[in-house]
């Protein structure tokens, strides 16, 4: 009788076909959990944005609300409690390096969320009515160039609202006369 014997499969033959198993599924779960993961990456890398409201005070000044997100990554300072950006107006694609610490600007705080929401104030005398304006952010305790801009949003002036015409003055009252003279006895 014959005997039939099986050849054992060499041990390196083994483990080579376990690791392209084993590689194989490795491949197989990133590219399903990387179509799941791509989406929250995608939120954490939220660039900062703000969008602008103006408000005209007649004669005064025009508030600026800012509403913001995407400052996640910005730092609390040492000093500081929590992370800030400063925000400023300028005039529409002006040289950052004219920004100076004497104009008006706010130091906002960024909250948890990486949000921002507050008002930056801009009297009037130092606005022109034939200039475009933009509002700029960056990092707090420095000054604005290109390589530190956070970003950038134009905002349209209701120039009428802001330096309304004056009012016609009211009526005076006048009057004339004319004189009629009688002699010796009356005008």
């Amino acid at each position: 009788m014959a005997k039939s014997s099986v050849a054992a499969v060499p041990a390196r033959a083994r483990s080579a076909r376990g690791r392209r198993r084993l590689l194989s599924l490795v491949a197989t779960t990133a590219l399903a959990l990387g179509s799941v993961a791509l989406p929250v990456v995608a939120q954490a890398a939220e660039s900062p944005s703000f969008t602008t409201d103006v408000t005209e005070v007649a004669n005064d000044r025009i508030d600026i609300a800012i509403e913001g997100s995407g400052y996640g990554d910005v730092v609390a300072l040492p000093g500081q409690s929590e992370p800030h950006a400063y925000f400023t107006l300028i005039e529409k694609d002006a040289d950052l390096s004219d920004v100076t610490d004497t104009q008006s600007a706010i130091s906002a705080t960024i909250d948890a969320d990486g949000n921002v929401s507050d008002v930056l104030p801009i009297p009037s005398e130092e606005l022109d009515q034939t200039k475009s304006y933009e509002v700029i952010s960056w990092p707090s305790r420095s000054f604005p160039t290109d390589a530190n801009l956070y970003a950038r949003a134009d905002i349209t002036i209701d120039w009428d609202a802001l330096f309304p015409e004056a009012p016609p003055a009211p009526a005076v009252p006048s009057f004339t006369a004319e004189v009629t003279e009688v002699p010796d006895e009356r005008i």
